[in-house]
């Protein structure tokens, strides 16, 4: 069963990485009241008005270079990763035998995909502070995003002898476990993640997930069940419950979820399509062109859809509109050639 929760250690990145906003040290000038100001605007949710001051701050005196961490974590935060990238360069050209620029610098970087680069920065960052277990994490996560498994997973469990009651970090390195095929490793740390952090649905999700995969069905559904009690609009946890459902050959359940799955996130084309197969092996071919057919009025230029579309119509016996979906599907994918050959087969049966 293919897992459906969601890439986490981007937002680990931003999680670990983002300061507290401390009030700097009492001295006389004006920086230091515009630090304060643009903290105090923070803590007022008014991220804009706090760039202004940190800019301010920053024209007053450019060379602080924790300025430049406050200026480009702000940046972050609004999505310019481009601009709070420039601000911890500057930070780091700066203060470069600190470690906080080349981390904030690499958390930057692995948000914007670059995990070469903030490897590398990460790496800097350790170079100077070995123990910080923010640093190996975030590290971790690059890593692991680069397919680096063994690495990643040397580096989660280092978070881990820093900090054992981290539930993030056995959450991750459950993640890196179960990649790299070892399920029951997977599922001891995500337990342990869900132990330290009950609250937390995605935790239910992954253990029911690698649940799944071991074949263990029954635990699968109890604790997607679980994440739904925490969270009970999570689409990922009906989507997971409709698929394992589908396993053990419930199409009533299954079809069941997969309706609450796509009534959560309709334009999903994932949950509509696998709604759309269960309906298909129940014997509701009206159901499942229902689906199709809303699927394709939110994406209309989904090809496999206008050809799935075309075979239901076709098994119906509605042949003419079948051909019409064949025709839009080649039109929309003319080097696909399933859709092709659908369309001439049908042609020629139509001229017969």
């Amino acid at each position: 069963m293919s897992s459906r929760v969601k890439m986490r250690f981007l937002a680990i990145f931003l999680f670990l990485s983002t300061p507290t906003w401390a009030e700097p040290p009492e001295q006389p000038g004006t920086f230091d009241a515009r630090v304060k100001r643009a903290s105090a605007l923070l803590d007022k949710g008014d991220l804009d008005g706090a760039i202004v001051e940190f800019r301010e701050a920053l024209r007053l005196e450019p060379g602080n270079f924790l300025g430049h961490i406050y200026l480009g974590k702000s940046l972050e935060a609004k999505g310019d990763f481009d601009s709070a990238i420039a601000e911890f360069r500057e930070a780091k050209r700066l203060q470069p035998d600190d470690a906080w620029p080349h981390f904030y610098l690499g958390t930057a970087l692995a948000n914007t995909g670059d995990f070469d680069g903030a490897i590398t920065e990460f790496r800097e960052a350790l170079d100077l502070e070995p123990d910080d277990p923010s640093t190996h994490h975030n590290l971790g996560g690059a890593l692991q995003a680069k397919g680096d498994l063994d690495s990643a997973i040397a580096e989660f469990r280092e978070v881990l002898r820093l900090e054992p009651d981290d539930p993030s970090a056995h959450y991750n390195l459950g993640r890196a476990l179960k990649d790299k095929g070892d399920l029951d490793g997977a599922i001891a740390e995500y337990r342990e993640s869900v132990r330290l952090n009950p609250e937390d649905p995605e935790a239910h999700v992954a253990l029911g997930t690698a649940h799944g995969a071991a074949g263990d069905f029954d635990a699968a559904i109890t604790k997607y069940r679980e994440a739904i009690l925490l969270r009970p609009d999570y689409f990922d946890a009906y989507h997971n419950l409709g698929a394992v459902f589908l396993k053990k050959g419930d199409l009533e359940a299954a079809v069941t979820h997969f309706r609450e799955a796509s009534r959560l996130e309709p334009a999903d084309p994932d949950a509509r399509l696998a709604l759309t197969i269960v309906l298909v092996a129940s014997g509701d071919l009206d159901g499942a062109i229902s689906e199709l057919r809303e699927a394709i009025r939110r994406k209309p230029d989904d090809g496999q859809a206008h050809c799935s579309l075309g075979g239901l119509l076709e098994k119906k016996g509605e042949l003419q509109a079948a051909l019409d979906e064949y025709r839009r599907a080649s039109d929309l994918d003319r080097n696909n050639k399933e859709f092709r050959e659908h369309y001439k087969r049908l042609s020629r049966r139509l001229k017969k």
